[in-house]
């Protein structure tokens, strides 16, 4: 089921701009660096998103991969957090109708400031590379 509102901001909310340290995402990542194969980052890309699968398992999603993450503090309380603050109307967990949830978190690690994309839409704007300028034909 789709939702028809694609990106929520949530303007009373905000996590840490280290979350991604504290959530044991940039831990994993660095794990995934020394794997052959895999992009080499120097830093964490701006925008990082998390949503649950399954049985409350947390997953952290950027551009350099998807990455399941331990269920412990600050992250674990995501979902209630989320939940609370827009008043049942939006959440990051699945609901029964389907394997995904109908959102996920994005977290901005410039300022901390968070949103809600659509999950599918969420999922593209994370994973994309960054664009490249290139030169145009000369006329």
């Amino acid at each position: 089921m789709s939702h028809p509102c694609q990106l929520v901001v949530l303007t009373s909310f905000s996590l840490p701009k280290d979350f991604a340290e504290q959530s044991g995402l940039a831990s994993a990542l660095a794990v995934r660096r020394l794997e052959p194969d895999h992009y080499k980052p120097h830093r964490l890309p701006r925008f990082i998103g998390y949503f649950f699968v399954r049985a409350a398992q947390p997953i952290g999603l950027c551009r350099y991969g998807r990455v399941e993450l331990p269920l412990k503090a600050p992250i674990a309380f995501l979902p209630a957090k989320v939940t609370r603050i827009t008043q049942g109307q939006f959440g990051i967990a699945p609901t029964g109708h389907g394997p995904d949830p109908a959102f996920l978190l994005i977290h901005d690690q410039w300022d901390g400031s968070c949103c809600l994309q659509r999950f599918d839409l969420g999922c593209r704007f994370l994973t994309s590379a960054e664009p490249i300028l290139r030169p145009g034909p000369s006329y």
